[in-house]
């Protein structure tokens, strides 16, 4: 069937709005910035941005292709920049950014509200908010499948929600959450994180047990739990981490609480080579299958003293001797 041409006005009123449509992108990813700059404090910055130069020539701007007035812009890095205040959720939304980094400045709102549950038509894949002031993360849970890399080490985060957040990132890679004010127990949920290959919780005032869910992180090679108040033992299902490099939960100021029952031997784990759990309350003897599988390295390094540990060292682990830093 022949579809009968447009009356000519029609016609016109098309071309415009597919020719906005066109624009539109660039036009929002400019806009979206003007709006990070004037909210941020941007005339404050220690290297602010030249409004009349191009998008992409701005300090920290990268963009993808040689368009530099329209962009789009994939990367946005401005570390120890004097950014001070909430971040728009709108940065979010710009649809090819990759990578942000905004570190070592006095941002308390990452803007995380700018995610849309279930929306993945975004590409970031790396955000990065250490030594800020965030006090909430709420909204990052929502975050596209493409994210990989959180690092919100040295903020104020506090309470128990931000690791229920994150436990619903299901494609998380890396989690750096060290120096806050974390506090309850951590949530049975981050098993779910079938792909999380690093999770740093030190120094926050995490409360419990250790959660068997813990044995499920599979591809886990450096856990780093120490200087929280959780106590109880250490579950079996930590034996299960067969990709496991750094283990610590060690225990050194007051206010830290003491791990106690029998020490993990990670007898499958050939990677494994570190090991910190001092000042908790283990009991028992060292397993004669201590790194059983392991791979013997410079890098090797078992600390265990301030625990109620009895017996004798193990034989089996004199092979390890002439290159372990050791201590129990």
């Amino acid at each position: 069937m022949k579809i009968p041409p447009l009356p000519f006005g029609a016609a016109i009123s098309l071309l415009c709005v597919l020719s906005l449509a066109r624009g539109s992108s660039a036009l929002d990813d400019r806009a979206i910035l003007e709006k990070l700059h004037k909210v941020t404090g941007g005339t404050n910055w220690e290297n602010t941005w030249d409004m009349d130069e191009p998008m992409c020539d701005w300090y920290g701007i990268t963009c993808d292709g040689d368009d530099k007035v329209n962009g789009p812009v994939s990367d946005i890095v401005l570390d120890n920049n004097r950014l001070s205040g909430a971040l728009p959720p709108e940065i979010w939304s710009l649809p090819n950014l990759r990578y942000f980094s905004a570190i070592k400045n006095d941002l308390y709102d990452g803007g995380f509200t700018g995610f849309t549950k279930g929306s993945n038509q975004h590409q970031v894949q790396v955000i990065d908010f250490s030594d800020n002031s965030l006090d909430n993360i709420e909204g990052v849970q929502n975050a596209p499948f493409s994210l990989r890399f959180l690092f919100l080490t040295s903020n104020r985060l506090s309470g128990d929600e931000p690791l229920q957040y994150i436990s619903q990132l299901n494609n998380i890679r890396k989690v750096y959450l060290n120096n806050n004010e974390l506090s309850g127990p951590i949530p049975t949920e981050i098993g779910n994180l079938k792909l999380l290959m690093e999770l740093y919780v030190l120094g926050n005032k995490l409360t419990g047990t250790i959660p068997t869910e813990i044995g499920l992180l599979t591809k886990m090679e450096i856990m780093t739990l120490a200087e929280n108040q959780l106590y109880g033992s250490i579950p079996e299902e930590i034996n299960e981490l067969l990709n496991i490099k750094t283990f610590s939960a060690h225990n050194s100021l007051v206010t830290s609480g003491t791990l106690s029952g029998a020490l993990p031997s990670f007898p499958n784990s050939p990677n494994i080579n570190i090991l910190r759990l001092e000042g908790n309350s283990l009991t028992g003897e060292i397993p004669k299958d201590l790194f059983f599988t392991a791979k013997i390295s410079d890098a090797m390094n078992i600390v265990l003293d301030d625990n109620l540990l009895t017996g004798a060292i193990p034989l089996e682990l004199g092979r390890f001797r002439p290159l372990l830093g050791y201590r129990w």
